[in-house]
């Protein structure tokens, strides 16, 4: 299962979030300049936004192929802990 959908983060920012199924919640900022993944810490959950190159590359097909922009295609993608 795979969702698109706007919403704010941090009540800073308004971005697109992608969740793939239970795995992973990922975010992309509305410009597109900011990618960040929903990980777990020993106080609960916080956004990792320090992600390489290659996993913000990832995101942003990912984004368009959930958005219906680009056809479907195999994608490594970061995963939480």
């Amino acid at each position: 299962n795979v969702q698109i959908w706007k919403d704010f983060i941090a009540f800073v920012k308004i971005v697109k979030l992608l969740r793939i199924g239970k795995a992973a919640l990922y975010y992309k900022t509305l410009d597109g300049r900011d990618y960040g993944i929903l990980m777990k810490n020993e106080k609960g959950y916080e956004w990792k936004n320090d992600l390489s190159f290659s996993d913000k590359s990832a995101l942003s097909k990912a984004f368009a192929i959930a958005g219906k922009l680009k056809p479907a295609e195999l994608l490594l993608l970061p995963i939480p802990n």
